[in-house]
């Protein structure tokens, strides 16, 4: 019998999805996390694997607006503010990145 809970179905294509990505299989995870994230857009671990791939891939300009839904849900995940920070920097723009990795050291330290 199929479960018919909507946030059991998300939990488990995110762990797909999160499966596919450490895989390296990063356009697969992107396929699945789009069905998460069309159901449920406020699961910032969707955010945050669908920005780590879309980095992957060479697609900064997206992955940062991702890594910016996933860091507006949770502002208190340094991994986020980090992996941002990371992009900022392949792009060039040295100041933005500074500000987002003192954040994530401030956030992982507690502060």
């Amino acid at each position: 019998m199929k479960n018919s809970n909507p946030a059991f179905d998300d939990e488990y294509l995110f762990q797909a999805a999160a499966e596919a990505a450490n895989e390296g299989e990063n356009n697969k995870a992107l396929e699945i996390l789009e069905k998460v994230l069309s159901t449920n857009p406020k699961h910032a671990m969707a955010w945050q694997v669908k920005a780590n791939c879309l980095d992957s891939l060479g697609k900064c300009k997206e992955a940062l607006q991702s890594y910016d839904a996933a860091i507006d849900l949770d502002p208190y995940n340094s991994e986020n503010w980090f992996n941002k920070g990371l992009t900022l920097k392949r792009l060039g723009l040295e100041r933005d990145s500074q500000t987002c990795m003192d954040m994530a050291v401030k956030l992982a330290l507690g502060e």
